[in-house]
């Protein structure tokens, strides 16, 4: 190894995703909308965009104003939101992600999340690995 590449410099190291079945195309900076109780949305969690108040928000499976269709995922930090006000956090708008890489939201069911997934992400651009019965 040359003397000038430190420890953590090495290719293996300097490569790799915490997140390897996450492959984003297009993450950009989003305003989210504020949650009650002021969670922390962790990577893999998935949003929708509320057309009446125009931030993005958990995505929900009985939502409306189209808060029941997933268009993203929080990626690649952890976004801590705020009960009162917007903040800004990275979403992966395209790219490929594995089902089990995805957080189930609370208060949802497993079925409903693999039923919004099934309905639409590849159309937004959005592949998901790993979940049986895609359309």
């Amino acid at each position: 190894m040359p003397a000038d590449y430190a420890t953590n410099e090495l290719w293996s190291q300097a490569v790799r995703s915490p997140y390897p079945r996450i492959i984003p195309e297009n993450a950009q900076p989003r305003t989210i909308g504020p949650i009650s109780g002021a969670p922390t949305l962790e990577v893999g969690f998935p949003l929708a965009y509320d057309d009446a108040e125009l931030k993005w928000v958990p995505w929900t499976a009985s939502g409306t104003s189209n808060t029941n269709i997933i268009k993203g995922f929080i990626y690649p930090v952890d976004v801590d939101t705020d009960a009162t006000k917007d903040v800004l956090g990275i979403v992966m708008l395209r790219g490929e992600i594995h089902y089990d890489d995805i957080i189930i939201p609370s208060g949802e069911a497993e079925a409903d999340l693999k039923a919004a997934l099934r309905d639409g992400p590849l159309a937004r651009g959005l592949i998901i690995r790993g979940l049986e019965e895609v359309r």
